[in-house]
């Protein structure tokens, strides 16, 4: 009895420890330690498998689950290539509405009153560089950026 309830005890303590570990812990260190603690249940799932005689059925069975991990994730890109088929996009704010003033286009670019169209389409690249979608920036963000460089090139009379 005595030793269930030490257990117990220890079983607490290192899930607190965890738990304050796990909320201040930086975002790349948490990655890691996840990714390596994964590593360890796999090869400790393993060689429990290897030891009881049960790894041919385990990785049978693994590969049925990869050829249908393999099938949602063909349907997951395509849902992503037809945009618009499994969700509405949402136009960014000025896009249908009134237009972006050019106070506003110029902080959005990080320019000030008097930029040349080369300054325009270098903070226009230099930040959509950062921000495009196909680099896990947003949608949203990346029209913003559009909008106030097409805005500021039209203002100058050039697109």
């Amino acid at each position: 009895m005595i030793i269930v309830v030490l257990l117990g005890l220890v079983v607490l303590v290192t899930a607190l420890t965890l738990a304050r570990w796990y909320a201040t812990a930086d975002v790349k260190n948490l990655k890691r330690t996840l990714a390596w603690l994964g590593i360890g249940l796999l090869a400790l799932a393993a060689a429990f498998l290897a030891l009881t005689g049960r790894m041919g059925p385990a990785l049978a069975a693994l590969a049925g689950l990869m050829v249908w991990a393999g099938r949602i994730i063909n349907l997951l890109h395509m849902g992503r290539q037809f945009g618009g088929v499994f969700g509405a996009r949402r136009a960014p704010p000025g896009s249908s509405g009134p237009e972006m003033t050019e106070e506003e286009a110029l902080r959005i670019l990080g320019l000030a009153p008097g930029a040349t169209a080369d300054d325009i389409k270098a903070a226009h690249r230099r930040i959509i560089e950062q921000i495009h979608p196909d680099r896990g920036g947003s949608d949203y963000l990346a029209a913003k950026v559009n909008i106030a460089k097409d805005f500021l090139l039209k203002a100058q009379g050039r697109t």
